[in-house]
């Protein structure tokens, strides 16, 4: 396997590839940081997701990044599987099916996270009370919402 400057070799092991690089002037990575990735079936695709990023792709899918149509992208995809379609929902591990979601959640800024005058650098952190949580199916670690907040401002949604 190669991919950029960077080669090795893996082997697949269930639903896992693990991974050993080697980088170009022969010096190992640490074992843990070649690591493995998940292999995750989408209809007719398949990608190779990081355990530690599979919470991030999920929110990539939540937000409308994957499935892409082009072979640009966060996530490892088989060659030419963005032209496969990408029917129901992905075969993902248990712990994160649960972040992904049925739907779109949508809600309201109530408030932007101020701190003296500092509310413009606080919205571009993306720092705001919304009327959405838990119980509408938020989960640690999903982005809250990718509002666009000099709009919110403009509009007085604070």
């Amino acid at each position: 396997m190669t991919s950029g400057r960077t080669q090795g070799r893996f082997r697949r092991k269930g639903d896992t590839i693990e991974l050993d690089f080697d980088r170009r002037d022969g010096a190992r990575y640490e074992r843990n940081r070649a690591g493995r990735l998940l292999i995750v079936s989408w209809g007719r695709r398949t990608y190779l997701v990081s355990p530690l990023t599979v919470v991030d792709f999920c929110n990539a899918i939540n937000g409308g990044d994957e499935p892409r149509c082009d072979r640009w992208g966060d996530y490892y995809l088989r060659w030419s599987d963005w032209t496969a379609s990408a029917d129901q929902r992905p075969r993902l591990p248990a712990f994160a099916a649960p972040y992904l979601l049925a739907s779109p959640i949508q809600g309201r800024i109530l408030r932007l996270a101020e701190q003296g005058n500092e509310v413009a650098s606080l919205a571009d952190q993306g720092m705001a009370l919304l009327d959405v949580g838990y119980l509408d199916g938020l989960k640690m670690g999903m982005p809250k919402c990718k509002p666009n907040f000099s709009q919110a401002l403009r509009e007085g949604e604070r």
